[in-house]
């Protein structure tokens, strides 16, 4: 409902920029649906809503395994390698080839402690603390919204009140120059007739100044460009207010969206004496991970080059170990040391095929897994630092509950009774008004037969006016009274047209 009211409330307002004829309206419903979507600050809280949900999700994610995956290549060029104080020429290597290596792991975790599970119910209570928070922006936006409208209303009223003045400011001067043409009023009574005119005129000028400011700060609140020939519709009445005190204390204390964020606060905080707490308990490691490695030689003729030299030494071995055999009482025949080692083309491919593992052909190493138990001790007195903390935290959290039912039951009282005031205050300035319209009646007569002089016409005139003026200021007097009463209740009270 509120989305189908506001692409109609903006359609409406685009439709009044762009020139359309029709006549183009905003009720209070609409212009609190437009702010909801497009007030800048309300959004900024809006957004607060999905961190605080990510977070609680983030407090369940910490019961699930961490896992990680990683990996590396590496070069490694030729030349002469040092091995502690000496080279590779040093002691006989020689020049050493580059070397390419590629290596994996993957490891996956999980840690256990008291404070994660406390940590799930405090991010629990601080996302409902940032909902609660968030229908506090929605009613403070709403409450802003309904009394800038109320503000632009009482400014078109002063528009019709001072118009209203100006006309009668002209007739009592057309009256006072109809009564020096007769010769039965003096040119000062006409004088002070233009004069009254002129202060009518600047009263027009004013209050239409007024109105414009107004509409400008009603723009603002909105979040769009409210065009000039946009309507208010909305209506104002004044009725006589039915609730009962207690049944509004009790709604208020059972549905305030500030009351609900400070119990939320006194929730997390008593959380966070739990996790407090916690750091007295044991925690679980647990962990495993898998590792894997290649490497290759950057010259294929080296690895050629080392296998004959070891072919070589094996045969130099034998011949040594035939010389051994001959000597022998009774001799050992010799072996045929050639033919039994030689660096055959078959040998070569394997070689030169294992050399070609890189990058990816890992030689896979053992899996390890890992348990552990950790029990605190003594940690010196930091623990017990943070535990009264906490623990002065929710105290605190539990202060402000109390001080916020209080604040409401008295914020509940007082606007209750100054509605109900307004409402009687109303009664009595629409008395007043027509008590005043009455005596400006009889005065304007009066003068017109020359009964009464132009400055009694003048007092009744200036008691109109102001007549007129409390009246309008009782009426919206009793329009704010009711939007802070329904802000300290929580929510819309339902009036007797509903």
């Amino acid at each position: 409902m509120i989305r189908t009211s506001t692409l109609t409330a903006i359609f409406l307002v685009l439709a009044g920029a762009t020139g359309a004829q029709e006549p183009v309206t905003l009720t209070l419903d609409q212009a609190v649906a437009l702010a909801t979507e497009n007030n800048p600050d309300y959004r900024a809280a809006r957004n607060d809503v999905g961190v605080a949900d990510w977070r609680v999700r983030s407090a369940y994610a910490d019961f699930i395994p961490s896992a990680s995956v990683g990996g590396g290549l590496s070069y490694q060029g030729g030349g002469s390698a040092r091995i502690g104080g000496f080279t590779s020429g040093d002691i006989g290597l020689g020049e050493t080839p580059s070397y390419y290596y590629s290596s994996f792991n993957a490891s996956v975790g999980l840690t256990l402690s008291g404070s994660k599970v406390y940590e799930i119910g405090r991010q629990r209570a601080s996302r409902r603390a940032v909902l609660a928070n968030l229908d506090v922006a929605a009613q403070t936006l709403e409450a802003n919204v309904t009394r800038q409208y109320l503000a632009v209303l009482r400014s078109e009223d002063a528009v019709d009140l001072a118009v209203a003045e100006l006309e009668r400011a002209e007739a009592n001067l057309a009256l006072a120059e109809a009564r020096q043409a007769v010769e039965s009023a003096t040119s000062i009574e006409v004088k002070q007739a233009e004069v009254e005119r002129g202060r009518a005129e600047v009263g027009l000028l004013q209050a239409r100044t007024a109105l414009d400011n107004q509409r400008t700060r009603l723009s603002q609140l909105l979040g769009v460009e409210l065009d000039g020939d946009v309507t208010l519709t909305s209506d104002v009445a004044v009725f006589e207010p039915a609730w009962e005190l207690r049944t509004l204390i009790e709604t208020a204390l059972a549905s305030q969206p500030e009351l609900e964020a400070a119990r939320a606060t006194r929730q997390s905080a008593e959380s966070g004496v739990g996790m407090a707490r916690s750091a007295y308990w044991p925690s679980l490691s647990i962990s495993t991970g898998l590792s894997g490695y290649t490497r290759r030689v950057g010259d294929d003729e080296y690895l050629i080059e080392q296998a004959y030299s070891s072919i070589l030494s094996q045969r130099r071995q034998c011949a040594q170990l035939n010389e051994i055999y001959t000597r022998l009482d009774p001799p050992i025949d010799p072996v045929n040391c050639f033919a039994q080692y030689q660096l055959t083309p078959e040998m070569q491919d394997q070689i030169l095929a294992q050399n070609r593992q890189f990058p990816f052909d890992f030689t896979t190493e053992p899996v390890s897994v890992s348990l552990s138990v950790s029990v605190p001790i003594f940690q010196g007195l930091n623990r017990q630092a943070q535990l009264e903390s906490a623990h002065a935290a929710a105290d605190d959290a539990r202060l402000r509950v109390r001080a916020e039912e209080l604040r409401i039951r008295a914020d509940v009282e007082t606007a209750y009774r100054n509605l109900r005031s307004a409402y009687r205050s109303v009664q009595l300035e629409e008395r007043n008004r027509e008590l005043a319209d009455d005596q400006l009646r009889l005065a304007r007569e009066r003068y017109r037969v020359g009964a009464a002089s132009f400055l009694e016409l003048m007092e009744a005139e200036a008691l109109k006016a102001r007549a007129d003026r409390e009246y309008l200021l009782g009426v919206y007097t009793f329009q704010e009274s009711l939007t802070t009463l329904e802000a300290a209740v929580g929510h819309d009270l339902a009036t007797p047209d509903n």
